[in-house]
């Protein structure tokens, strides 16, 4: 367990800083003469743009991103800080697995979505722990339950969320990938596993946030077309080229 806030890192351009502010998206960073700059969370770890001076720091932040730590227990976040969780006796379901219903699927998946309610509003430390998944970011990726959890924001809060997903006219969801700054690639991190959900076996799971810290569960989804590109700004209002996700609800 460690602090996120007061945390020393070092960015590749701005130089040494010290964490100021943290939430689920944005890191916020003093750095001195360069002032004090956001940060895609964990996007700029993950790329290797910014690291904590402390190596220990940086290895159980990174573990902590992947859903799980040395010990095999799910991470929840609050306030700045990462704890442990202990996912709850019903995360895994006790129901005979299924067998395929959608191209792709491995047979026997564990249907981990089935312990929640399609329609009801959970908090993040329930995702986390039912998933086993990263408290942070907006497509968590679990190898452990084979599981892609994407959440969708409409908080209200462009600053924290600049991406617009929502409902087409034909029912489908469009959901942007990931990558705040610079053009998106449909190879990178999790825009693959979704790109690629048809074939690779891996559940995908929908959440919509309408008020901060509260999710709403809309049920498993799949790809109901190809990914396509769309042109946007990014978080520091450059135009910039996203891919969008038509997404369709199957359960």
């Amino acid at each position: 367990m460690f602090k996120l806030i007061g945390a020393s890192i070092t960015h590749r351009t701005w130089g040494a800083g010290v964490i100021e502010a943290a939430d689920e998206e944005l890191i916020t960073a003093d750095f001195g003469l360069a002032g004090h700059r956001k940060l895609a969370a964990p996007q700029a770890f993950e790329a290797g743009l910014v690291w904590f001076d402390n190596p220990a720091q940086q290895a159980a932040y990174l573990n902590a991103l992947s859903g799980q730590n040395a010990g095999g227990q799910t991470v929840a976040e609050t306030g700045g800080a990462l704890r442990e969780v202990e996912p709850p006796e019903d995360a895994t379901p006790t129901a005979p697995r299924p067998r395929n219903t959608a191209p792709g699927e491995v047979p026997d998946a564990p249907a981990v979505g089935a312990v929640l309610v399609v329609g009801e509003v959970y908090p993040n430390a329930t995702i986390t722990a039912t998933f086993q998944v990263s408290s942070q970011a907006g497509m968590r990726r679990s190898k452990k339950t084979n599981s892609l959890v994407l959440i969708a924001k409409h908080d209200g809060e462009p600053e924290r969320n600049p991406y617009q997903d929502g409902w087409d006219e034909a029912g489908r969801f469009l959901y942007t990938g990931m990558g705040r700054i610079g053009d998106q690639s449909l190879t990178y991190a999790q825009n693959r596993t979704l790109a690629e959900s048809a074939t690779n076996g891996v559940r995908v799971y929908l959440f919509e946030s309408l008020t901060r810290g509260q999710y709403t569960y809309r049920g498993r989804v799949v790809l109901a077309g190809e990914p396509f590109a769309v042109q946007e700004h990014d978080a520091e209002g450059r135009p910039r080229r996203v891919y969008r996700f038509p997404l369709r609800v199957v359960d």
